[in-house]
């Protein structure tokens, strides 16, 4: 359950700026079409150049969460920031500075989903990945649209990054707690003699 708590606040997040970019690019950060396109390479190209460093350091991590809470956290800050930019040049760094630590928090997910079962059933867990995944992608938009057009993009962006860090909150909790219940074991009276 924490997995799939953690996906929801990453897509949710991910797939509004995904979503909006292009009329925010055009209306908000006043830009031509052409740049606009090219928030959207850098985006890619910073997604895709992370990947492989990232997958290392999920290789490398001992427990996955804490990759998905900072690379979703990152992000939610990164789309408030963004939610509040004009021009080309400061959404652009605002990307390509938080775009790795999104992509990665996207491999530490598949990683965890891909080890949640056996290989006969590894269909069906990627299948609950993809369902999550797309649903929270267009959840984010259909959510947060609303208050888009009613109070604007650093309104709506902020909003829904904020329900983004709540739920990552919520995913943390939930890993904490199996920790917090082993550290409060009580033991067992020492014998007289030893």
């Amino acid at each position: 359950m924490p997995v799939v708590t953690g996906l929801v606040a990453a897509t949710l997040v991910w797939g509004t700026v995904g979503a909006f970019l292009p009329i925010f690019g055009r209306e908000a950060l006043a830009l031509p079409s052409s740049q606009v396109g090219f928030l959207f390479a850098l985006q890619a190209v910073a997604n895709g150049l992370a990947r492989i460093p990232g997958g290392r350091i999920v290789d490398w991590a001992q427990h996955r969460w804490p990759i998905v809470f900072v690379g979703t956290i990152v992000w939610s800050i990164a789309t408030i920031v963004l939610g509040h930019l004009h021009g080309f040049v400061a959404p652009a760094i605002v990307m390509i500075v938080a775009t790795p630590f999104m992509a990665t928090a996207f491999v530490a997910i598949g990683v965890v989903f891909g080890n949640l079962s056996a290989a006969s059933t590894r269909g069906v867990t990627m299948g609950v990945y993809g369902t999550v995944l797309f649903l929270s992608l267009a959840a984010g938009p259909l959510l947060f649209g609303p208050i888009i057009q009613a109070s604007g993009y650093a309104a709506g962006f902020t909003a829904c990054a904020a329900v983004s860090i709540v739920l990552t909150l919520v995913m943390a909790a939930m890993h904490a707690e199996p920790l917090r219940r082993r550290v409060e074991v009580p033991l067992p009276p020492a014998t007289p003699g030893t």
